[in-house]
């Protein structure tokens, strides 16, 4: 189940993959830094996900390409 910023709201979902993009547009524009908290406060709001869930797993593996 996604956990996100606020589970009334119809957008959270949204709000949620906004810091997936900005983590890569972070790692685009060469601001690894940025980028690793981006990721980072993706993953903490998806941290009871599934596991299986396609983009998550994909934003895990370019994560893991910035360590």
């Amino acid at each position: 189940m996604l956990k996100s910023h606020s589970e009334s709201s119809p957008d959270s979902v949204y709000v949620v993959l906004t810091h997936l993009a900005l983590a890569r547009v972070h790692l685009l524009a060469g601001d690894v830094e940025k980028a690793r908290a981006e990721y980072r406060e993706f993953f903490d709001f998806w941290k009871d996900a599934d596991r299986d869930i396609p983009i998550l797993r994909e934003a895990k593996e370019e994560y893991a390409k910035l360590q």
